[in-house]
């Protein structure tokens, strides 16, 4: 996966990550200030997190393809995955701490602050 920055209106390479073994199904970006800076959810099941220079901080590992991601805050995210399952995950801990059941296929996860 290469990764690009703006500037001056251009993209620019700003870096590559060769890690992944199977395809990269989402990604997220933290604009805030703490935590990981990137969320790569893999085919595999497997979560990346990246810090702001795009070095790898951590895998988690899931049963499941990873449909979509989002966080929620510095301390945790959430996933949507193949198996129809919404997963709270603690970015410290790295493990699920709460799921939730009841879809049938792959979910999408959206996260608003606005409304909590």
């Amino acid at each position: 996966m290469n990764v690009y920055e703006l500037k001056n209106g251009k993209y620019t390479h700003f870096n590559r990550c060769d890690i992944f073994e199977k395809e990269v199904n989402c990604i997220k970006i933290n604009r805030n200030e703490n935590g990981p800076f990137v969320l790569a959810g893999i085919r595999d099941g497997k979560i990346f997190s990246f810090d702001r220079q795009f070095n790898p901080i951590r895998v988690y590992e899931y049963s499941a393809a990873i449909s979509s991601i989002d966080f929620i805050n510095s301390e945790y995210f959430v996933t949507g995955s193949w198996d129809g399952k919404v997963n709270l995950w603690s970015v410290n801990e790295g493990k699920v701490v709460r799921s939730y059941e009841g879809h049938t296929y792959a979910v999408c996860v959206y996260y608003n602050a606005q409304t909590d």
